[in-house]
C-alpha cells in the first residue's frame, strides 16, 4: 500500500524511476564500463589522458654527472572531447500513473533500455571506426584470434589492462569464443581462463587469459565479402582499455516531466550527456569474423 501511494503520483514516479535507472545501470548498459571511463571535467568537456608513444617502449638512460637528462613530454589535454546529448522521451497516461507499482518497472526498463542502447552503440561505433580491422576468419573467433591479438599489442608496449568487446555470437553459438575454450577443457580450472560456470548472457562475461569479455547486442553486422561472402560478418574489438575511452555528465540520466493536456498524460524526458573517443589508434585492433 505504501509503494502503491508513493508512485501514484508523477512526483513519487519520477523518484522511484530515477532510483531504479541508477541502480540498474549495469543492467541496460553492458559496455560503460569497458573501456576507460572518466566522469566529465566540467559541464561541457571531458579529458582523457594522453601518452607519449615512447614511453610505453623505452625505458630510462644512465646518466653521467653534467650530462642532459632524456625528457618524456606528457601531453594534457589533447583528448579534450565535449558531451554530446541523447534525449529519450517516453508518454505515460494519468490513468496508468494511478496505477501505482506497476508502471514503474515499465518506465524504467523502456528509457534505461534506451539510454543503454545509446551508449553501447556509441563505444562500439566509435571503437569500430578508429582501430583498424585487418584480420579476418572464416571459422568464427577463437582463443588462438584472442591471444594472438593482445599478444601483438603487449609487444607495442601497451596494456596492462585489456578487453575485448564482441557480438553476442563471437562469444557463444557455433562460431563463438566460448565453444572454442570448452572444447579444450571442460570446465577449465585456470584462473585465467573462464570456467563453463562462469559463462552468462549479457554485458560482462568474464576474464578469458586476462583479457575482460564484454558482448553487445549493439555490435554492428553486414553481409560478408570475398572470403567471407555468404555470411554474416562483425567485427571483435580488442584493445588496450586506455586507448578506447568513455566520458559521461553528472547524473549519467537526467529525468524531467510535464504535463501533455491534450493526451491526458504526462511526458517524462531522459537525457544522457556522453562522448566516446579512441584515445590511440594503434592501441586496439578489429577482427572481422563470420557469425552466422
Amino acid at each position: 500500500i505504501m509503494a502503491a501511494t508513493t508512485t501514484s503520483t508523477i512526483a513519487g514516479l519520477m523518484e522511484t524511476i530515477n532510483a531504479g535507472l541508477v541502480s540498474q545501470l549495469g543492467t541496460f548498459s553492458g559496455l560503460w564500463n569497458a573501456p576507460f571511463t572518466k566522469e566529465a571535467d566540467n559541464a561541457l568537456t571531458v579529458n582523457f589522458p594522453t601518452y607519449d608513444t615512447g614511453i610505453r617502449t623505452s625505458a630510462a638512460t644512465a646518466s653521467t654527472e653534467g650530462s642532459d637528462v632524456e625528457v618524456s613530454t606528457i601531453t594534457i589535454n589533447a583528448n579534450a572531447a565535449t558531451l554530446v546529448s541523447y534525449p529519450v522521451l517516453a508518454r505515460v497516461s494519468k490513468s496508468a500513473i494511478k496505477g501505482g507499482v506497476g508502471i514503474v518497472d515499465s518506465v524504467t526498463k523502456g528509457i534505461g533500455r534506451k539510454v543503454g542502447n545509446t551508449i553501447d552503440g556509441l563505444i562500439y561505433d566509435v571503437g569500430e571506426a578508429g582501430f583498424t580491422t585487418s584480420v579476418t576468419s572464416s571459422d568464427g573467433f577463437s582463443l588462438d584470434d584472442l591471444s594472438s591479438q593482445v599478444a601483438t599489442l603487449k609487444a607495442a608496449g601497451y596494456g596492462p589492462e585489456f578487453v575485448a568487446i564482441l557480438d553476442p555470437r563471437q562469444w557463444e553459438g557455433a562460431y563463438g569464443l566460448q565453444q572454442d575454450i570448452l572444447a579444450l577443457n571442460t570446465p577449465m580450472t585456470n584462473d585465467n581462463i573462464v570456467s563453463g560456470s562462469e559463462m552468462r548472457g549479457g554485458g560482462y562475461q568474464g576474464r578469458v587469459q586476462g583479457v575482460d569479455i564484454y558482448t553487445t547486442h549493439m555490435a554492428n553486422t553486414a553481409a560478408g565479402t570475398a572470403a567471407l561472402s555468404g555470411n554474416t560478418v562483425a567485427t571483435a574489438l580488442i584493445f588496450s582499455k586506455d586507448a578506447l575511452a568513455f566520458g559521461y555528465g553528472t547524473p549519467l540520466v537526467e529525468l524531467e516531466s510535464q504535463p501533455n493536456l491534450a493526451k491526458n498524460a504526462y511526458d517524462i524526458g531522459g537525457s544522457t550527456f556522453c562522448v566516446a573517443k579512441v584515445c590511440d589508434t594503434s592501441g586496439g585492433v578489429g577482427f572481422l569474423t563470420v557469425v552466422a
